[in-house]
């Protein structure tokens, strides 16, 4: 399950949570095994994000800290590429492009298309409702 927040959101929680305790990635509870679904990286993200501001921990920090919680594939990938990151935003683009790429458009388009036409449906709705897609 995914959780949204606003930028706006995200601050006041961390303010309400934060203690000015200082931590690191080895107490934090969520991990990623390299699952290739983008629900499951922005939760994962998202959880990682929280924990950073929580407990004050730097873009840097956190970026060596992230083998603490990779397992499998995420792991092994991350041996390869960590010499590549030098900012926390660079990480989350790479992780998003090697885990959660973009479909492209026309295979986004054959999705749409497989679709059928419910038979009390008028055609007008049906494409409406795919042009939306």
């Amino acid at each position: 399950m995914a959780v949204n927040m606003t930028e706006e959101q995200l601050q006041r929680l961390l303010k309400a949570v934060g203690d000015g305790q200082k931590g690191s990635m080895a107490t934090c509870n969520a991990s990623y095994d390299g699952k290739k679904d983008r629900e499951t990286l922005e939760a994962f993200l998202t959880a990682i994000r929280i924990f950073k501001g929580i407990y004050k921990i730097s873009d840097q920090e956190a970026i060596e800290g992230l083998p603490l919680v990779f397992r499998a594939e995420a792991a092994v990938w991350w041996q390869g590429t960590k010499d590549t990151v030098n900012t926390w935003e660079e990480f989350e683009t790479i992780i998003r492009d090697t885990f959660a790429p973009k479909k492209e458009t026309y295979l986004l388009y054959i999705e749409a298309c497989r679709g059928h036409q419910p038979p009390d449906s008028a055609c007008e709705v049906t494409c409406e409702t795919r042009r939306v897609l």
